[in-house]
């Protein structure tokens, strides 16, 4: 969606409301708040978790592409700009790079590292 801006007050001064206005959808993207019901174990958390970045990335091999990257930058095994790469990959859904790396974490400790 989106609609057009408002015109301006002509006082000279900036909108007070358009900056905040326009923060509240990129940081409800990052993960929904009803994602994980309440009492869910680790374990499903991580495959809910899991399913919402394939769907949000755009599928299984998009979401591999990442997993696998944040995967070996955790294990100091990523190749000379590698993580420009997938950062150009994912355009303007980088902000879900933090959950992938959370999505790890969460799977690490399931294994007991």
């Amino acid at each position: 969606g989106g609609g057009g801006g408002g015109g301006g007050s002509g006082n000279g001064m900036p909108p007070a409301v358009a900056p905040p206005a326009s923060e509240p959808p990129a940081s409800e993207s990052l993960m929904p708040s009803d994602l994980f019901p309440a009492g869910s174990s680790l374990m499903s958390k991580v495959e809910m978790l899991r399913m919402h970045l394939e769907e949000r990335l755009g599928g299984p091999d998009a979401f591999a592409r990442v997993y696998d990257f944040v995967c070996r930058e955790e294990a100091g095994d990523q190749q000379s700009g590698e993580r420009e790469a997938v950062l150009a990959f994912l355009a303007h859904k980088s902000n879900l790079l933090p959950l992938v790396y959370t999505l790890s974490y969460m799977e690490s400790a399931i294994s007991g590292f």
